[in-house]
C-alpha cells in the first residue's frame, strides 16, 4: 500500500471569476424563480453598475423583475457589480438548490458573463453551502457551419 501525504488542504473557497455579486433576501430570490418557471425553463441574470436585472421569455410572455442598491431585497453594502455581467441558467437545477434554504436565509449569489452562478448561505454559524452552476449557452447555428449536398434538394 503506498501512502500518499498530502501537506495542501482542500481550499476553503472556490475561486471563480465573479464580476457581479450582492446579497439578496432568500425568499424574494425563491418567488422570482417560482415565478419564471411558469413561464420558461430558464432565466438571464443581466448586472449593471446600478441594478440587477433577472428575466425569462417564452413565446407568449415574459417576466423581468429589477433590484437595485436600494432596493430592499438587496444588502446595499453587499452590490458589486465590477462589470457589466450577463447569463442564463437552469431553472430547475436553482429551483432544486433553493428548496433547501430557509426564506429567512440571506443568499449571497455570484456570477460573470458565461460563467458559472455561486449561490452561497451561511448555515446558522456552522459553516456555509456553496452551490455552483454552470451557464445555459446557446449558439445559433449558421448555414457555413454544415455541408450541404445538392442532390438532397
Amino acid at each position: 500500500m503506498i501512502d500518499i501525504k498530502d501537506d495542501n488542504p482542500p481550499p476553503d473557497r472556490v475561486n471563480i471569476l465573479r464580476t457581479a455579486q450582492f446579497n439578496i433576501d432568500a425568499s424574494f430570490f425563491q418567488q422570482v424563480l417560482k415565478d419564471s418557471m411558469m413561464i420558461s425553463d430558464h432565466f438571464k441574470i443581466h448586472a449593471l453598475p446600478d441594478k440587477v436585472i433577472f428575466s425569462c421569455t417564452s413565446f407568449s410572455n415574459e417576466m423581468e423583475t429589477v433590484v437595485g442598491p436600494e432596493s430592499e431585497e438587496i444588502e446595499a453594502e453587499s452590490f458589486e457589480i465590477i462589470e457589466e455581467s450577463e447569463s442564463s441558467y437552469s431553472l430547475e437545477f436553482l429551483n432544486n438548490f433553493m428548496k433547501g434554504i430557509r426564506s429567512s436565509e440571506i443568499l449571497t449569489i455570484g456570477f460573470a458573463t458565461n460563467k458559472p452562478i455561486i449561490l452561497e448561505y451561511n448555515l446558522e454559524n456552522k459553516g456555509y453551502l456553496h452551490y455552483m452552476l454552470a451557464p445555459r449557452i446557446e449558439s445559433v447555428a449558421k448555414e457555413d457551419d454544415y455541408e450541404y449536398d445538392d442532390e438532397d434538394y
